[in-house]
């Protein structure tokens, strides 16, 4: 005799596999509940607890990680086919959101760099913390821990997300 030979589609193959980790998940976490609960240390609030710790630990903030993310394309989406124009004040920071471009066209501006610098894209230079922004060159943000801060009145044009705080840089 022959033997047969079972040809699952792929699609089937994924649920099964996807059933087979969540049912060993599940599994594993009852085990863990019921080690953790003849321990004699714990009552159902810590229980409760520990279930709750777990999953944050290990869905919630890799989810929260994900929605900033969306949240940083969404500004440079909604905004990147055009360029608009920011008037800044003495004292006052541009903050910009990832990915985003600017370019000086007026007044005297500072960069304010966490991390990483702005990208001179005109020069072929990067603008570190502190140093001067020139007119008309086009600026390319790294992160959003990057912006610029006005020593006088000035004007910027932007693609992309951005945010003017009013607070000072001292």
């Amino acid at each position: 005799m022959g033997e047969k030979s079972m040809n699952i589609p792929k699609m089937d193959i994924k649920i099964v596999t996807a059933l087979a980790v969540t049912t060993v998940a599940v599994c594993a976490t009852c085990v863990s509940l019921s080690i953790y609960n003849r321990s004699g240390k714990a009552s159902d609030g810590d229980v409760l607890e520990f279930l709750h710790t777990t999953i944050e630990d290990g869905f919630v903030s890799s989810n929260d990680d994900v929605n900033e993310q969306i949240d940083s394309y969404y500004k440079n989406l909604s905004t990147n086919s055009v360029y608009d124009t920011a008037e800044l004040s003495k004292g006052e920071t541009i903050c910009f959101a990832e990915g985003s471009t600017a370019i000086v066209t007026d007044g005297s501006l500072l960069a304010v760099c966490v991390d990483d610098n702005l990208i001179d894209i005109t020069s072929g230079n990067v603008l570190a913390d502190g140093e001067a922004a020139e007119h008309n060159h086009l600026y390319v943000i790294q992160n959003e821990d990057c912006g610029l801060y006005a020593r006088g009145n000035a004007k910027v044009l932007i693609k992309g997300g951005y945010e003017i705080d009013n607070g000072n840089k001292e």
